[in-house]
């Protein structure tokens, strides 16, 4: 099935977010209240001076109950609700919900890097993104995005992607990682068609993990099939960075995904999403794929560049003019 096209961002300004302490078991995870300008948004948001040190099990695991801490505030559910209501979305309607939601997020939150790695809870993005100065990165996008259909009792999995420190020959190092509570294969809707995604168990090693993002699910409190939502790009809800990447429009010179489904030829000409913060990550700038896709393009021209013709053209004239050295020495010498 293909990707729902996001309803039209209704025109509704954030609201005021009343202060909602977060639960003392998150807090004893290590997490340091950061003081804000003006004290109205004090401890809503979060640095984690050890997140370096985190497992990605743990990253995810925390990141998921934090989301469904601040997804229980009331304020969050009734903002919620009217983002659904001025997009007109119909009762009991779960894809069209996820699509209002995930339109509103990227119409009204700025994407930005940070310093180390700080969570915002989403009451704290609702509230920043009112002035023209509010931003957030990947994680604090999934965080608003997940925890606003949460409170709704729309079901959500966190999904991470990157790609594999040392590939094999051939191989395109492609790596996607959904959370979960246990092993189990989730039935996904994406552009290409249905896929089966494996999820739950542990986060495979070896992988430079970049990007953070979600899996929705369609049907209400116990979902049965799934599909993406990307924050941090203008995209439809159903689109997935990582096969998106590769092509998704129907056509000839097919290509495979990861899990096996076609993809089609139309390559996705759209800017890649941004890094989430972590040692997997070589840097906090670009994005790393953007990097990838660099060398790849340039080591790409130079094979390109050299080809049989290109060598037989730069060695000959060369061996004829050593040959023509040695010979001038030679002469000389006889002299």
């Amino acid at each position: 099935m293909p990707p729902v096209s996001p309803p039209p961002p209704p025109v509704m300004a954030a609201p005021h977010m009343g202060f909602i302490p977060l639960a003392p078991a998150l807090m004893r995870e290590g997490l340091v209240p950061l003081p804000v300008k003006g004290g109205a948004l004090d401890g809503r948001l979060f640095d984690i001076p050890d997140w370096r040190h985190w497992s990605m099990e743990r990253r995810l695991g925390f990141i998921d109950r934090f989301i469904q801490d601040k997804g229980r505030d009331p304020q969050l559910r009734e903002f919620a609700v009217q983002i659904l209501n001025a997009a007109k979305v119909p009762p009991n309607q779960t894809r069209a919900a996820w699509a209002a939601i995930l339109a509103w997020v990227q119409k009204n939150v700025r994407y930005s890097t940070e310093a180390g790695e700080q969570l915002q809870s989403p009451q704290y993005t609702l509230e920043i993104a009112r002035t023209a100065t509010g931003a957030a990165d990947c994680d604090d996008m999934a965080i608003l995005i997940g925890a606003l259909g949460f409170s709704l009792g729309l079901p959500y999995r966190l999904v991470i992607s990157g790609r594999k420190r040392n590939p094999q020959r051939g191989d395109p190092g492609r790596m996607q990682y959904v959370h979960g509570p246990k092993p189990e294969t989730l039935v996904v809707q994406t552009a290409a068609g249905t896929r089966h995604l494996p999820a739950g168990g542990p986060v495979p090693g070896g992988t430079a993990w970049t990007h953070i993002y979600l899996l929705v699910g369609l049907q209400p409190l116990s979902a049965q099939t799934w599909t993406f939502a990307e924050g941090t790009l203008p995209v439809a809800l159903g689109w997935d960075v990582l096969h998106g990447r590769m092509g998704g429009g129907a056509g000839g010179g097919a290509r495979t995904d990861l899990a096996g489904a076609d993809l089609g030829a139309t390559v996705d000409r759209r800017p890649l999403p941004y890094l989430m913060a972590g040692p997997e990550t070589p840097k906090t700038g670009a994005p790393a794929a953007a990097d990838q896709g660099v060398v790849a393009r340039t080591l790409s021209a130079l094979r390109n560049a050299i080809t049989p013709e290109a060598i037989v053209a730069v060695a000959v004239p060369t061996i004829i003019g050593i040959y023509a050295a040695q010979a001038a020495s030679r002469a000389a010498a006889r002299r």
